[in-house]
């Protein structure tokens, strides 16, 4: 029995976008090394990977799946349907299994929809395989724990799942993708402080927050607490990659390495003690980390955390996202950083339910006063089955129907009635993205290397176009946006044009040196 694995995603049509970054998909990749591991046929496609329908086309008639698993996400469901319909046209008996974080949110919506025969609810490595065992054998699938299906007219729910506990049980994960040929050594982008080739690696399931934005959704596809692999199997990961693909830098894709603390300073000691050189990067809460640990990251090759700010007021934080963090951690975690010679990426979120005009201009004062490396600006995003969505729904404040709409990172895509206006929206979503050239990071090491690696990319697809656009227009843009908004926007005593006055100051570490900065009062609202 064959069977083909799909990410769900939209195809690279353009020459131009075969150069640009592949992050592997390490869900769908698992569950492909799970069932090659336990002795089953399995192929594994990224649509992101090919050039059209065409392409797509001829590689599932190579194959002729008896089995074909869909990986999806909110964001790609306005593709699935017609994903489903393609395949169901060019192998009609092939039974279409969906899995992913939108089926095990809606897990009845998602197995109604035409074409699928069973949804996988939550972790989907062990379920998968005895799925394919239950066909082989032609079993009854009342007895697959962990699914969702059809039959008849009704929709049949089995017994729950448990979770794997011991993650060192499931084999490194499958990066053999059909296409993916050489894309270790393609360009992330034009300010990506990281030596090439790259790859990702996630150590965890689970994340221990109670954000809204996230919340219940990763209970409900991890569960509750954060598991992790042991370091000695992440370093035994990473040694393979270095030796087969010839990886320099890591990605952890973890929703947040930094939750365990002491697995932590296990893993980066023994990054030391094995001599593994590689760069490495993750996703932390502004409140785990410390001088200890940020000092024992830095030397087992940490160069860059991404932490999630998301907001400079402590309204939004507390009541609208339930962060459990302040504006001061905030501050903290930049200053810390610094200290220690590690670059930031903030993540900061517009357009939250109830945020107005003032609170958003609190978050880019934030922005100004700690000068992170790279911002990334995501419009707030009320995905299905979170806390999030719950309050907003019942409030009456989404107004999108369309799953395509719940791509976080889209500038002035708004799913929520808002109390900011969409101009004001995308004005400071864009001036937040570090997209382009600024001076404060042209003279820094890694950034030069980035946009030479970029440079040369464009030159070798004879897109000229794009050298004119990202190092002459872009630097021109920017610089005439400092001026402007120098003489606009001034934070000293007081928030211009916003009423905040300031009454209180705080001394923090920058670059090693001792930087009075004064901040609204609303800074410091628990």
């Amino acid at each position: 029995m064959k069977t083909l694995l799909v990410c769900v995603g939209s195809f690279y049509s353009h020459r131009y976008e075969k150069f640009k970054h592949y992050i592997s998909p390490l869900g769908i990749s698992s569950i492909s090394a799970y069932l090659k591991a336990n002795g089953m046929d399995c192929y594994l496609i990224d649509m992101k990977l090919l050039s059209g329908w065409k392409e797509f086309g001829e590689k599932v008639l190579a194959i002729s799946p008896d089995v074909v698993g869909l990986s999806l996400m909110t964001s790609e469901m306005g593709n699935t349907a017609g994903v489903i319909n393609f395949i169901k046209k060019i192998r009609p008996k092939a039974r279409i299994i969906v899995g992913g974080p939108h089926v095990t949110v809606l897990p009845k919506e998602t197995v109604s929809m035409s074409g699928v025969d069973v949804g996988v609810i939550g972790e989907g490595e062990v379920t998968f395989l005895d799925l394919l065992r239950c066909f082989e054998k032609n079993g009854k699938l009342n007895f697959v724990n962990g699914i969702v299906f059809k039959l008849k007219d009704k929709i049949v729910f089995t017994k729950a799942r448990q979770y794997i506990r011991n993650l060192d049980k499931l084999p490194f994960v499958d990066r053999n993708i059909i296409g993916s040929e050489g894309w270790y050594s393609k360009a992330y982008g034009l300010f990506f402080p990281m030596r090439y080739p790259f790859a990702n690696v996630i150590v965890s399931r689970g994340c221990p927050g109670r954000c809204t934005m996230c919340q219940p959704t990763l209970d409900l596809i991890f569960g509750r607490p954060a598991r992790f692999r042991s370091p000695e199997n992440v370093v035994g990961e990473i040694r393979e990659l270095i030796e087969k693909y010839k990886i320099k830098s890591i990605i952890f894709w973890d929703d947040t390495l930094t939750a365990n603390v002491k697995w932590l300073e296990k893993f980066s000691n023994l990054l030391i003690r094995k001599k593994i050189n590689i760069d490495w990067w993750c996703y932390s809460r502004v409140n785990n980390i410390n001088d200890d640990i940020l000092e024992i990251m830095k030397r087992s090759g940490c160069k860059m955390i991404c932490f999630g700010v998301e907001s400079g007021c402590q309204r939004i934080l507390n009541e609208v996202m339930r962060k459990g963090t302040t504006v001061k951690q905030n501050i903290k975690a930049v200053s810390l950083c610094r200290k220690h010679g590690i670059l930031v990426n903030a993540n900061v979120m517009i357009g939250s339910p109830t945020e107005t005009l003032k609170e958003v201009k609190m978050t880019d004062a934030l922005l100004k006063i700690t000068k992170p490396d790279i911002v990334w600006a995501s419009v707030t995003s009320p995905l299905p089955g979170t806390y999030l969505e719950e309050d907003a729904r019942k409030k009456g404040l989404i107004i999108t129907k369309k799953w395509g709409d719940f791509t976080r990172g889209q500038i002035g895509k708004t799913k929520l009635k808002l109390k900011i206006s969409l101009d004001e929206m995308v004005k400071y979503q864009t001036r937040w993205h570090q997209t382009r050239f600024k001076p404060i990071y042209i003279f820094r090491k890694y950034y030069l290397v980035a946009c030479l690696r970029l440079f040369l990319c464009h030159i070798k697809q004879f897109h000229f176009e794009r050298i004119f656009l990202d190092f002459l227009v872009g630097p021109i843009i920017e610089f005439g946006r400092r001026i402007y908004w120098r003489y606009y926007f001034r934070f000293k005593t007081r928030l211009h044009k916003s009423g905040v006055f300031v009454d209180e100051s705080e001394e923090i570490v920058v670059q090693g040196e001792i930087k009075k900065f004064e901040f609204p009062a609303e800074f410091y609202r628990d």
